[in-house]
């Protein structure tokens, strides 16, 4: 039974040291992407990141352990998993199928994932065309703050097969607290869309719902007529 029992430990040791050895390609060290890169290389993981005009957190990243690749392509042919985390589909599209892109670079086993608020219809655009590749595809679009991903505590809402989700979560791991499977691909870009329609018709009708604020010369006939009972000459005024 202990016999039983060390080799579960050996296995477990040996898929651990399997993951840990996967290469990480990352491409968007900004605001939001470089607290979930620096919790990647932070955490044990090989992390190769694309260079952009923002330096700062890209010498960061590279002053904790991190290589650095010229091109998409290149970051395709040095990654295993290469997670995308762009301003929009544009972006992503441009990353994929550009000169030097993504595709450009494929190769059999690569991983991508698209953590970028996108537009569903690229996302299966996308993700048709890495398939041609050989390439997976997760969209594993984010909430929460880039505070949030500086202390690893995102949220991500994750369209994939129950396979490669379980084969991309200790990754995940690095830089979300929790993690929701929502569906297939695809799905992950549909919920952070309802997600956002939610929060911000929210916001709407909180902001329709507050009272509005007094004018100012609302505010002095108020303190005029107060001051008028309470002291025989005026304390405040409309300034």
């Amino acid at each position: 039974m202990t016999s039983g029992a060390g080799s579960a430990f050996l296995r477990t040791d040996e898929k651990r040291g399997e993951i840990m050895s996967r290469r990480i390609g990352f491409i968007g060290a900004g605001l939001m992407g470089h607290g979930m890169a620096r919790n990647i290389v932070d955490k044990g993981y090989r992390l190769t990141v694309l260079g952009h005009r923002n330096r700062e957190p890209v010498e960061d990243l590279l002053g904790r352990g991190a290589s650095e690749a010229e091109t998409p392509a290149a970051l395709a042919r040095a990654s295993d998993v290469l997670i995308l985390c762009v301003p929009s589909s544009a972006e992503v599209e441009d990353c994929v199928f550009g000169e030097d892109g993504i595709l450009a670079g494929a190769h059999e086993g690569l991983i991508v994932i698209d953590s970028t608020t996108a537009e569903p219809a690229s996302t299966e655009r996308v993700a048709k065309a890495l398939a041609a590749s050989k390439v997976r595809f997760a969209d594993a679009p984010l909430t929460r703050s880039p505070k949030d991903a500086e202390a690893g505590r995102l949220n991500t809402l994750v369209g994939a097969d129950a396979e490669l989700l379980a084969e991309i979560r200790p990754v995940l791991e690095t830089y979300c607290e929790n993690i929701f499977h929502v569906g297939p691909v695809g799905s992950g870009h549909k919920m952070k869309l309802i997600n956002n329609f939610l929060s911000q018709g929210t916001a709407a009708l909180v902001a329709e719902r507050r009272p509005p604020r007094p004018r100012p010369a609302s505010i002095s006939r108020c303190c005029s007529r107060w001051s008028a009972r309470a002291a025989p000459t005026p304390t405040c005024s409309s300034g």
